[in-house]
């Protein structure tokens, strides 16, 4: 899964909907916001606030809450005064509802928000450039919100707010805009059982922060995916130089500072979720996935998606508080919101070799169906015939593919992921546990990707349909089939007896998603759109499987007589020289750069090592046996001798892309 773009221009599968869910949130912005100005922090209280009533609520809370005992005895149904109302006791005394500590919050109405707000409103694109973003994100981008709900929200903006954002803004106008904006974001989001209703909520006069919030954030993931040289980036706003970097960070700045004013009074919802997610994605872009930041953001990702509830089924599709069931579309929208951040969360965990803050084991949450934004809007009997149209696993039938279908795909695969860091990450097992859960690992990972519509996966050698297909479906197929072997790359370094001797299944692997690597680089031109893409793909499955075939190569060309698989030597010299050449290509501006340009130190620095040895003049084993005793002084320090980066060696002499991986010598 790319983890940010997944579209192109001949993206002829999708049916007005694109994306994949791959990539990655913010927890709340701890920095000051610079161009916003001196003074903003996401958390202080301004100098005006007050103590006001905690209309916001404190969050979800489960079956071992202190509340869960009244709430499950259904207090109130045998009252006479609440006869009418299940639950109405605890409602009157709000023992159900979450507590929301009296504390200092801040009343967003004070002229300091009203101040703040103004100075987003400002950096707010003109009409033009939105419609223009807009379309590219809903056609090139990762999607995860639904496509016809912020175009809603967008045609409204305008609609409603046009006179205040008409150039040149005034101080004066944008003050109004902004109060009305801050006055709904001090009430919660209403329950609606109405799709209508919903989004009516929070668009037009009823506009929220988190709504603008997440329209920068489309605004700066879209811009990440135009050309340098796009008129776009003539000219800045404010007449200076503009480049894409730039804007990006203006949109992320931008959509942190609505999410600062959310945080202010503890407002968390489905939008909220939505703008965390998108500023953590921004942020892996600028900043790198090895960002001690973008971690803390996970964490306050994952925090917030189980505040809300979007982790329990029930409380997807039926607000105990309320006594209102959502609409089938906000039921699935919530699913999809969760399964995004389940997918970054395995992603991230396997990325950094940390514990993952989700976990399959406390998740009920039902994967969503592989419909459409339009056929999730239908109800009643028109809903009842488009369901029984999928399979009997929920796919589609039709041979489209949808935000739903790229999100169900990358959840499958996750929740393998899950399993198989529970073992790598959890404490030791036996050997022969290890190997049944092994077995049981590969066979299910096969299964569900046998599973999936034969338009997700790839077929290596069916190079006249690969010429045939949009790039959209060829980047996806290939992401898939990546994150697939990458499962497999993992399942094959799960601890043996307390060793992690390489394996002839861990290499043969390890080339697979090398070669993937290379298919990508050979169709570099066709996939100019999915840049952001292509560059997690190096740093995600690229770096792992160089690193075990780098490794083993150096090796076995020092003790050739210890040949424990069979490695071709001039094909994986070749491939990995020209994965040299896709480091490069990285630029400096991107948040992995670094990353790449040391693991390309080290690669070259191992192939120059091995080409400076004659080549082995002993023949591997026919077979795939492996000796049980390790080759004498393997230790890749001893094999380079002395080096600059002491730290990155000693990394590659244990390398374990499940335990050890970037560790500080990564950053």
């Amino acid at each position: 899964m790319s983890k940010h773009t997944v579209g192109d221009t001949e993206a002829s599968m999708l049916d007005s909907e694109h994306g994949s869910l791959v990539n990655r949130v913010s927890s709340v912005g701890t920095e000051p916001i610079d161009w916003i100005g001196p003074n903003v922090h996401t958390h202080r209280p301004s100098a005006d606030a007050e103590k006001i009533a905690g209309d916001q609520p404190a969050g979800y809370l489960g079956p071992t809450s202190y509340s869960a005992i009244f709430r499950e005895n259904k207090l109130g149904e045998t009252q006479e005064d609440f006869s009418t109302r299940p639950n109405a006791v605890l409602e009157e005394y709000d023992i159900a509802k979450p507590v929301a500590p009296e504390r200092e919050k801040c009343n967003l109405e004070s002229q300091h928000h009203i101040d703040q707000g103004i100075r987003i409103l400002h950096r707010y694109p003109d009409r033009t450039i939105c419609d223009r973003l807009l379309d590219r994100y809903f056609f090139v981008c990762d999607v995860m919100l639904p496509e016809l709900t912020i175009r809603y929200c967008h045609e409204t903006i305008w609609s409603t707010y046009g006179n205040y954002l008409k150039e040149p803004r005034t101080d004066e106008r944008l003050s109004i805009m902004s109060r009305e904006l801050c006055k709904n974001a001090m009430s919660p989001l209403p329950a609606s059982s109405s799709t209508k209703e919903w989004t009516e909520s929070f668009s037009g006069h009823k506009l929220r922060w988190e709504i603008v919030g997440n329209l920068f954030t489309i605004f700066g993931l879209s811009v990440m995916t135009v050309a340098d040289w796009d008129p776009l980036f003539a000219t800045d706003k404010d007449g200076g130089e503009w480049n894409k970097r730039q804007s990006g960070k203006k949109s992320r700045e931008c959509g942190e500072a609505c999410l600062a004013l959310c945080n202010d009074i503890d407002c968390v919802n489905d939008f909220v979720i939505a703008l965390m997610s998108a500023t953590y994605a921004l942020q892996c872009i600028y900043e790198g996935d090895t960002s001690q930041q973008v971690w803390r953001r996970h964490g306050g990702l994952a925090s917030a998606i189980t505040a809300l509830g979007l982790h329990r089924e029930t409380d997807l599709t039926y607000s105990p508080t309320t006594n209102i069931s959502p609409s089938f579309m906000v039921s699935e929208f919530r699913r999809r919101l969760f399964c995004y951040v389940f997918i970054t969360d395995k992603q991230l965990a396997t990325f950094m070799g940390r514990p993952p803050a989700l976990s399959r084991r406390y998740t009920t949450s039902q994967i969503p169906l592989d419909l459409s934004d339009d056929e999730i809007m239908a109800e009643g009997e028109e809903l009842a015939v488009i369901r029984s149209k999928l399979d009997p696993n929920g796919w589609s039938t039709s041979g489209k593919m949808y935000t739903s279908t790229v999100c169900r795909a990358w959840m499958f695969m996750s929740l393998i992921r899950d399993e198989i860091l529970e073992i790598s990450l959890g404490p030791p097992l036996s050997a022969h546990e290890i190997q049944l859960r092994r077995d049981e690992l590969k066979r299910r990972s096969e299964e569900r990707y046998a599973q999936m519509p034969r338009e997700l996966q790839w077929q290596p050698d069916d190079i006249e349909r690969h010429r045939s297909m949009s790039a959209f479906q060829f980047s996806l197929q290939m992401a898939l089939y990546q994150e697939f072997n990458l499962n497999r790359f993992l399942i094959d370094r799960l601890p043996d007896e307390g060793s992690f001797a390489v394996k002839q299944d861990l290499v043969d692997t390890a080339r697979k998603m090398l070669d993937g690597i290379l298919v990508l680089c050979a169709n570099r031109d066709k996939l100019t759109n999915h840049a952001i893409g292509f560059v997690w793909a190096i740093v995600y499955t690229g770096i792992p499987s160089a690193a075990i075939l780098s490794v083993e190569l150096l090796k076995q060309s020092k003790f050739p007589q210890e040949w424990r698989v069979f490695l071709p030597r001039s094909e994986t010299i070749q491939n990995l020289s020209v994965f040299i050449g896709a480091l490069e290509w990285v630029r400096p501006s991107e948040g992995n750069y670094t990353l790449c340009i040391r693991m390309r130190k080290v690669i070259k620095r191992i192939l120059d090592q091995v080409l400076d040895m004659p080549p082995p003049t002993s023949c591997p084993p026919e077979n795939n046996a492996f000796h049980d005793a390790a080759p004498p002084d393997l230790a890749i320090s001893s094999i380079l001798g002395p080096q600059d980066e002491p730290d990155f060696l000693e990394w590659l002499n244990s390398v374990d892309w499940t335990r050890d991986m970037l560790q500080d010598a990564w950053t």
